[in-house]
């Protein structure tokens, strides 16, 4: 008598869900980010326990190495009396805490403030990952255009303005102008298994991390927010679901008093005013500069590409000069194709 074996039919393994192949794609999105820079960086990681800069570079390094969560006063700055940066607040949480966290774990504050600088290209490749994806951009290019999003020049020329440099919020602030043009936000879109809270709840999450990315940042996320915002408008019926588009706005400007509160207090509190300020109109200038980040540099050290934007690239410097909302309306292509897109 012959015993045969069960015969199996279907899968053995259960498909992975949408939840598990997005959680699959950052995650080698991320490292693939980070074998950017690795390649790029040319030069031994050793490096990276030293200075990678001077002039502005060395601000951060002092701020990292600060005492007390705000940093109240460093003896690294400010000769004779030291620096209190707490008359100088921003909203650079996120790349301080790195920066400070790893200082700490390390005891290098250089280490700490270039590993912020680091993980950036993760960062920026894993924000333009997900605007892809909310764009509905497959897979497989979405990858592709966050790995070339965060190999940008800007992203490697910007070092000594180190968290400038760092340019993930550009795409994560894209991220949220796309939940709100798709209709996710206002009920106009539904029935993708993915509720109207959780996109509530990502919105809220993307906005504060665009809040605490530091000023020019927010003032750029909230320029795009705004054009979002205006664009839905315009081609959807007037309904009452239109306030819900506000969310990230709002969320932003909490987040950013958040993070400006403790500069605030000790400024109402000591009574001393900071010696010098910068003007809010500068967080026009230079966020709607930011625009730049999405695009390719003029720059080009190919032999013969150079030449072709070396004359660009001059017109570029001249254009800097004069400046009207934060566009310049000669070279500011970003800007500009920002707004028309």
């Amino acid at each position: 008598m012959t015993h045969q074996l069960p015969h199996f039919t279907g899968r053995l393994t259960r498909p992975a869900t949408p939840m598990v192949r997005a959680a699959f794609d950052a995650t080698l999105t991320g490292l693939l980010g980070l074998a950017t820079f690795f390649i790029g960086f040319g030069q031994p990681l050793s490096a990276l326990k030293g200075p990678l800069g001077q002039g502005d570079m060395s601000y951060y390094y002092a701020v990292a190495n600060a005492p007390g969560l705000r940093g109240e006063v460093s003896p690294h700055m400010g000769y004779p009396f030291g620096l209190d940066s707490a008359y100088f607040p921003g909203t650079d949480l996120i790349q301080i805490t790195v920066a400070r966290v790893v200082s700490w774990i390390t005891g290098t504050v250089f280490l700490g403030v270039n590993t912020a600088y680091v993980l950036s290209f993760a960062g920026a490749a894993v924000a333009c990952w997900l605007a892809c994806r909310i764009a509905g951009i497959n897979r497989a290019l979405s990858i592709t255009i966050a790995l070339a999003f965060t190999a940008l020049p800007t992203h490697w020329f910007r070092i000594e303005h180190t968290w400038l440099a760092t340019i993930y919020s550009v795409a994560v602030s894209l991220a949220i102008a796309l939940i709100i043009l798709s209709g996710r936000l206002d009920g106009g879109r539904k029935g993708e298994g993915f509720s109207w809270r959780r996109w509530a709840l990502l919105t809220i999450a993307l906005s504060l991390v665009v809040a605490w990315s530091g000023l020019y940042y927010t003032f750029y996320g909230c320029l795009i927010i705004v054009i979002a915002i205006a664009f839905r408008i315009s081609k959807v019926p007037a309904r009452k679901d239109w306030l819900l588009n506000l969310i990230p706005l709002v969320a932003i400007g909490m987040g950013t008093g958040l993070a400006m509160l403790p500069g605030l207090i000790v400024r109402l509190t000591t009574g001393v005013a900071a010696g010098y300020e910068r003007p809010i109109f500068d967080a026009i200038l230079y966020g709607g500069q930011l625009a730049d980040s999405i695009l390719p540099t003029t720059v080009s050290m190919m032999p013969v590409i150079s030449s072709l934007t070396d004359p660009l690239t001059d017109l570029n410097d001249w254009a800097n000069q004069a400046n009207a909302i934060g566009v310049r309306w000669t070279a500011d292509q970003g800007t500009t194709l920002t707004l028309i897109a």
